[in-house]
């Protein structure tokens, strides 16, 4: 289950992303490792794993 932390941090992102204009593609939390999965652009690939201590991690790929 996630914390309250981890779940404003992601509300967070996904707010940013929005407001980059930026489509969310995938949204997923996976309960074995209390991770939350974020998959989102429109021209590049961005993809955030928000962990349950709030941290994320951000990887930017190439165009998609």
């Amino acid at each position: 289950m996630p914390n309250y932390e981890q779940l404003l941090k992601t509300v967070q992102i996904c707010h940013a992303l929005s407001d980059m204009k930026q489509d969310i593609l995938l949204f997923f939390y996976d309960e074995d490792t209390n991770k939350f999965f974020i998959l989102a652009g429109k021209k590049a690939r961005i993809e955030v794993t928000v962990y349950p201590d709030s941290t994320a991690e951000v990887e930017i790929g190439d165009e998609i």
